[in-house]
């Protein structure tokens, strides 16, 4: 707030110094300016730039460094007009030229990126935009809804010879025979509890 700034500003007009240097005599009376000065004293610099070998102790100074390097864009793409101040970026860029051949399995979204794929997964986490039109069924996978879509299919692909089940799902199919299996195959290594389910073994 304007309060706050005025007083800041008026320590620049006092003469005695509240945070003075212990290795020479540098004072002032703002606190963060005495830490930015300590930082010259240090002899190690353990702030680098990632694009060269330049250090500095200071976050300003990087930041002033770092903008020489975005005035010059140094890494250029042979096939277009793109022009990048980092390498990582041009060849970030170079994908774009790349045929996206990693394919999303929820819908028909291609890239040849894996970081691109893993942000555009994050998307049917939490949206469900493949709706079913014959109800209100909702999901975030292109293969789910074709799964469901079978339900509506009048004729049953997979039926059964022991009674009238009927189904257009192998997987459900295979589970509706278990039902007229006499012999049970799972058995609780603790009780005589008998099933040819793996879920109700578990329970």
């Amino acid at each position: 707030n304007l309060k706050f700034r005025l007083n800041k500003h008026l320590l620049k007009h006092k003469t005695s110094k509240n945070f003075k240097c212990t290795l020479c005599d540098y004072g002032t009376n703002l606190k963060f300016r005495l830490n930015a000065h300590l930082l010259t004293h240090n002899p190690s610099k353990d702030i680098k730039c990632n694009i060269c070998d330049f250090g500095t102790n200071s976050k300003k100074n990087l930041n002033r460094h770092l903008a020489k390097h975005m005035a010059l864009r140094n890494f250029k793409c042979a096939l277009c007009d793109y022009s990048a101040s980092i390498k990582s970026r041009l060849r970030t860029h170079l994908l774009t030229h790349k045929t996206k051949d990693i394919k999303c399995d929820k819908c028909d979204y291609k890239t040849n990126n894996k970081n691109q794929l893993s942000v555009h997964l994050l998307k049917h986490v939490t949206s469900k935009d493949f709706k079913c039109s014959l109800c209100d069924y909702a999901t975030y996978s292109k293969r789910n809804l074709e799964q469901h879509f079978l339900n509506h299919k009048p004729s049953k692909d997979f039926k059964c010879t022991q009674c009238d089940y009927g189904t257009n799902k192998k997987s459900q199919f295979n589970k509706h025979l278990l039902t007229h299996k006499t012999s049970k195959d799972l058995k609780c290594p603790h009780c005589s509890f008998e099933t040819n389910y793996k879920r109700s073994l578990k329970r």
